[in-house]
């Protein structure tokens, strides 16, 4: 290794100690992040080109933006991964220049809350962030092996796909990651458990699966998904299990990570409503 290569080294990694350590607001946290890019991808030209946004060009001069917001926004739900959510980003960036076309097979859809919605650019929002229910939102996305990311109407036009035909290949996708769906006692409450546990909050969208967990709970099911990987329910006439759904909702969305939402919503006629 050059001598050059060894400083560039020493250089990231004090970076990288700052972010973990320090970057405690958005201004510091972009004075960093941009200086990360500088250092990961000197090949790049990087601009400011307003305050929340950063225009990167590759070599090919290829151009594209990162808008600001939406690392904070992510940095400030998980601080203690903020890190690893600058690397991640960077990592998905340099792998965009050989990335392979999107498969109609790899498009899944995430239920997120209005925060993460916009990660989705402003123009594309209808179409790849569409309204599920209260304050959560269905977030198409990409499954690759190495990374989830949020698609694109442009593949969305590549792959002829309408706004009815994309929901309903992401549901079928989803169904064949979420396997061996069950619901198991936790406490008054029950919580869903099932393969690929990160896509969890998702089991909101397969009706199929609530007609067969109607028959566990008095009255209609009240569900929590308080976090991507946690699903709680029980019935809406249970008294006691909904103090304790409520309890144990509010406890994930203060302790826990990659936090969804605090609503809880009601099924009643097959359809998702918010819960008061």
């Amino acid at each position: 290794m050059s001598e050059e290569e060894q400083l560039r080294q020493v250089a990231i990694a004090e970076v990288k100690e700052r972010i973990r350590l320090g970057a405690t607001s958005r201004d510091i946290l972009t004075l960093l992040f941009v200086r990360l890019l500088e250092l990961e991808r000197p090949d790049w030209r990087i601009e400011m080109v307003s305050e929340d946004e950063i225009k990167l060009t590759r070599p090919n001069e290829e151009s594209f933006s990162i808008f600001l917001p939406n690392l904070w926004v992510e940095c400030e739900k998980e601080p203690e991964e903020r890190l690893e959510i600058c690397e991640r980003r960077i990592q998905v960036l340099a792998s965009d220049e050989e990335k392979d076309e999107v498969l109609v097979e790899q498009i899944v859809p995430l239920v997120r809350d209005s925060t993460y919605r916009e990660f989705v650019k402003a123009e594309e929002r209808e179409l790849i962030a569409p309204h599920l229910v209260g304050d959560l939102w269905i977030v198409y996305a990409v499954d690759r092996p190495d990374s989830t990311e949020v698609l694109s109407a442009q593949d969305v036009a590549r792959l002829k796909l309408d706004p009815v035909q994309l929901r309903q290949v992401s549901i079928d996708n989803l169904v064949g990651l979420l396997t061996d769906i069950q619901a198991e006692p936790y406490g008054k409450c029950f919580a869903l458990s099932c393969e690929n546990i990160i896509y969890a909050a998702g089991a909101l969208l397969l009706d199929s699966i609530w007609d067969q967990l109607d028959a566990l709970v008095d009255g209609d099911i009240v569900v929590g998904v308080p976090a991507r990987d946690t699903v709680i329910f029980a019935g809406s006439d249970d008294a006691e299990a909904l103090v304790e759904l409520r309890a144990e909702v509010t406890y994930v969305v203060t302790t826990g990570h990659h936090l969804v939402s605090e609503t809880l919503l009601r099924r009643t006629g097959g359809k998702w409503e918010s819960f008061s």
